[in-house]
């Protein structure tokens, strides 16, 4: 595989085939269940971080970043197989330390904060466009839709995806 210097992302060969529509559908049939666990997160990060003044909060919100980030992760591996480009994962190391200090290296981490963006556009719009293309395929006058919208609906999902789930230029730029 090949870096992009634009996106930064590494470039899978050509005999690497991208998806069919079967499987593009199937991965939009996966993302309509996304917004239970990523509502739980994204409610239990909002209401521990109201809640961390009293410490009652902590646990909330350590409990809130694996489930993102699990979902969040989920999503690269896809919108990669969707865009034929390998997304890494973006987070810094975390440290041999307490949980308190972990914690405040995720907290400090600026992808965690894409990643609660992220989730707020797959709840949303993006769950709107993975509907879009699972009832294009059920509904039988509209299978010819789906036939060629299928692929551009996805690839658009993925391009957000990709530019909400990867470094953004300043985070590139800071790793360099």
């Amino acid at each position: 595989a090949r870096i992009d210097a634009v996106t930064d992302t590494a470039v899978l060969p050509q005999e690497r085939a991208l998806p069919g529509r079967l499987l593009l559908t199937a991965y939009a049939a996966e993302q309509l269940l996304w917004p239970i666990p990523l509502l739980l997160g994204f409610v239990c990060f909002v209401l521990g971080g109201l809640l961390v003044v009293v410490w009652v909060g902590i646990p909330l919100v350590a409990v809130s970043f694996p489930v993102i980030r699990f979902m969040a992760n989920r999503q690269r591996r896809i919108a990669g197989r969707v865009l034929g480009a390998e997304l890494p994962t973006p987070y810094r190391p975390l440290p041999d330390a307490g949980p308190l200090i972990r914690l405040r290296t995720v907290l400090l981490d600026p992808m965690t904060w894409r990643d609660l963006v992220w989730c707020l556009w797959a709840m949303t719009f993006g769950w709107v466009l993975s509907l879009l293309v699972v009832v294009l395929l059920l509904a039988v006058a509209t299978v010819f839709f789906w036939w060629f919208g299928c692929q551009a609906l996805t690839r658009m999902r993925a391009q957000v995806d990709r530019v909400l789930l990867t470094y953004g230029s300043t985070e590139t730029l800071e790793r360099r």
